[in-house]
């Protein structure tokens, strides 16, 4: 008796249903787990410098730069300035190549002080290959 293709292909689903075609392996990979690192404004290079515009020492503060992997977040106090005007903030650390956008996730009051939790938009990959000093923070 001659099987006809369509039975054939139709067979094989079935073997494949029940179970009689080996199990497919699928590895399971571990993400990378890179170290978090905060950057306050408070220890920026110039005191004297603004809060959303300074250089900040990597060095200084024990952060290797080829480690940084990417921004996640930033948390900062929320304050009467034009900055704060809509729920979106600009970041921009050119060393890092950087250009991103944050947005309001939510609000944080701690002693009548205010302080934005905000958290990126885009992808953002930094790929250093040697460590670099400072870095340029733009907001």
């Amino acid at each position: 008796e001659e099987v006809s293709e369509e039975e054939e292909v139709e067979s094989s689903i079935v073997e494949f249903i029940e179970g009689k075609q080996s199990p497919i392996v699928i590895p399971i990979v571990k993400p990378i787990k890179y170290p978090e690192h905060k950057i306050f404004s408070s220890k920026r290079s110039n005191i004297q410098s603004s809060r959303f515009h300074y250089t900040y020492n990597l060095l200084k503060n024990d952060i290797k730069s080829t480690e940084l992997n990417k921004v996640t977040k930033i948390i900062i106090p929320i304050e009467e300035n034009y900055i704060f005007s809509t729920p979106i903030l600009f970041l921009k650390i050119k060393e890092l190549s950087i250009d991103i956008s944050l947005e309001l996730d939510h609000v944080i009051e701690d002693n009548s002080i205010k302080y934005g939790y905000y958290k990126c938009l885009e992808d953002n990959i930094i790929d250093l290959t040697t460590d670099i000093e400072k870095i340029t923070i733009n907001k």
